[in-house]
C-alpha cells in the first residue's frame, strides 16, 4: 500500500476509488467515507419584473408590448362599430402609452411597439368619428321627436289682435316666435298667462301660429 507524504486529510482509498479513506500524516486508518456526489446547480431566480445589473431582459419588454398590441387590436376592431366607439378611445389611448413605454426601454427588441402604437392611434381615430357618428344620429332622431322650432311666418302683431296692450305678454309672444326650446317654453307661459278667449291665449296655443306642428304640441302638460 503505498504512502504518500501528506498532510492529515481525506483521499481517495487506494483499495477502493469509489471510497474516501482518511491519512493521518503516517498511514492510512480504517476510517472510511462515501465519495461525495457533485452539487446540483443552484436553482434559477425567479422572474422578478426588474433589471438585472442594470439591464432590463427582453423578457421584461414583452409584457408591456404583448398588453399594448392586444389593446390597440382590440380598440382598433371595436373602433369599426360606430356605436362602440367611445370604448376604442381609451383602449387605444392605453396602447399608445405601452406601445411608446415599451419603444423607449428597449427599442431593438421593442418588436410590437411600432404596431402597437400605430393600432392604438386608428383605435383613438376610428372611436372619435364612430362617437361623432352616435352623437349626429342621436340628434337627428331627437329633431324627430322634439323638433326645434323655427320662426314662425307669422309675427304676433300680426297674429294679435290685441299685441301692444300688455309689454309682459308681448316679450313672450315674441320670444313664442323664436326658435329652440326658449321658444317652446315662452309659448307655454304665454298660453298660461294670457286672458282666456285672447288673441294671446291662441298665439301661444298654436306654438306662435305655426302650421306644421302636426303630431306634437309646445305647451307644458
Amino acid at each position: 500500500m503505498n504512502t504518500p507524504p501528506q498532510p492529515p486529510a481525506w483521499y481517495p482509498d487506494p483499495e477502493n476509488a469509489q471510497m474516501l479513506r482518511y491519512w493521518d500524516g503516517s498511514q492510512w486508518t480504517e476510517h472510511r467515507a462515501d465519495v461525495p456526489s457533485a452539487a446540483p446547480p443552484p436553482p434559477s431566480a425567479p422572474y422578478s419584473g426588474l433589471p438585472v445589473n442594470g439591464v432590463t431582459s427582453p423578457q421584461q419588454e414583452r409584457p408591456t408590448a404583448t398588453a399594448a398590441f392586444v389593446c390597440g387590436v382590440i380598440g382598433a376592431i371595436i373602433g369599426l362599430i360606430p356605436l362602440l366607439g367611445i370604448l376604442a378611445i381609451p383602449l387605444g389611448i392605453i396602447a399608445l402609452v405601452l406601445g411608446i413605454i415599451g419603444w423607449r426601454r428597449k427599442p431593438q427588441r421593442a418588436k410590437l411597439a411600432p404596431a402597437s402604437t400605430i393600432l392604438g392611434g386608428l383605435a383613438v381615430v376610428l372611436g372619435v368619428i364612430g362617437f361623432v357618428i352616435v352623437a349626429n344620429v342621436f340628434e337627428d332622431v331627437d329633431e324627430v321627436f322634439n323638433p326645434n322650432l323655427d320662426p314662425s311666418p307669422n309675427s304676433p302683431a300680426a297674429m294679435i289682435p290685441e299685441y301692444g296692450s300688455d309689454p309682459e305678454l308681448d316679450q313672450l309672444a315674441d320670444a313664442c316666435a323664436g326658435s329652440g326650446e326658449e321658444a317652446a317654453d315662452a309659448c307655454s307661459d304665454l298660453w298660461a298667462a294670457a286672458p282666456a278667449g285672447s288673441g294671446y291665449e291662441d298665439y301661444g296655443d298654436s306654438c306662435g301660429a305655426r302650421p306644421d306642428r302636426d303630431g306634437w304640441t309646445c305647451l307644458e302638460e
